[in-house]
């Protein structure tokens, strides 16, 4: 696109995960992000040209970035759930914890409206308490579905003990099994039993 170029700023490559955000580190928000923020309040900007914007934000973005787009996507969260990789991105330890109280009911569900997309989220930023809502979500009812993908992809970057011994008897449950959940299998690494790996 001709015009990605006037969205990338001459600023170093900074990048900062969860976890590993310095704070004394402060950048100003990308033009992509006010992009993707203005853009979306007017229905004005592509699908394709969004891809370009939350690649850019999360390659040359920081938590600055962050904090502007989650508090477009709390008020919106579906129109605003392809942000969630940037927010993951650059994301810290604290915020990740504010996104999961916000985005979460006392009963270990999303709430209503929020993309399965967070529960990747909320696995890659190490909320500990996330780990029961994820295995729900991994496990469902046995069959496919977005949030089950999404819940597999956050346990894995989660240590998993407590749910060592389910993880293991719902694996041994699909021997022989012609469906079952595709993703959960991953898991297997989360149970120390190398015969199921």
């Amino acid at each position: 696109y001709d015009n990605v170029r006037r969205l990338i700023p001459s600023l170093p490559a900074a990048h900062s995960s969860c976890g590993h955000h310095d704070p004394a580190t402060h950048q100003m928000i990308l033009e992509a992000t006010h992009r993707l923020i203005d853009g979306s309040a007017s229905a004005g900007v592509h699908w394709r040209e969004r891809e370009v914007l939350v690649r850019t934000v999360i390659r040359l973005g920081s938590i600055e970035d962050a904090r502007a787009l989650w508090q477009a996507f709390v008020h919106e969260p579906e129109r605003f759930r392809d942000t969630v990789p940037a927010l993951m991105a650059h994301a810290d330890e604290a915020m990740a914890t504010r996104i999961f109280a916000a985005m979460t009911t006392a009963d270990g569900r999303l709430r209503e409206g929020g993309p399965a997309e967070l529960l990747h989220l909320f696995g890659y930023c190490g909320i500990a308490q996330a780990e029961r809502m994820l295995w729900e979500y991994a496990r469902g009812d046995g069959t496919w579905t977005s949030e089950c993908e999404a819940a597999v992809r956050g346990l894995l970057h989660l240590p998993c003990t407590s749910l060592r011994g389910e993880i293991t008897a719902t694996l041994l449950g699909y021997r022989g099994a012609s469906l079952f959940p595709e993703y959960v299998p991953a898991l297997a690494a989360k149970t120390g039993r190398s015969d199921l790996l």
